[in-house]
């Protein structure tokens, strides 16, 4: 795959918030992975304002990233002039 920075291409990043998935199986669901303790919402929207500043243009969450880190993500894009479409579900 080529470096999407390098191109003209738009991208986007998502990330969950598991320690690893290197044992998964197909069959496997979410409640055989070990959580992370240090993505908390902030920790979540700083990483993902990282992507944004190396280009990407769509960033969102996955397993775990629930509606607390998208909310903080949402306000932080805010805070910086970007402008954030997002469903965010109540808690």
């Amino acid at each position: 795959m080529s470096d999407p920075v390098a191109s003209d291409h738009r991208f986007g990043a998502y990330a969950n918030a598991f320690s690893s998935v290197d044992e998964f199986q197909l069959h496997d669901t979410n409640d055989v992975f070990q959580l992370r303790d240090d993505l908390g919402p902030t920790a979540y929207a700083d990483a993902a304002i990282s992507w944004i500043a190396a280009g990407a243009s769509i960033v969102g969450g996955c397993c775990e990233i629930g509606p607390a880190h998208i909310r903080v993500l949402a306000s932080q894009l805010g805070e910086k002039g970007h402008k954030a479409v997002c469903a965010i579900a109540k808690d």
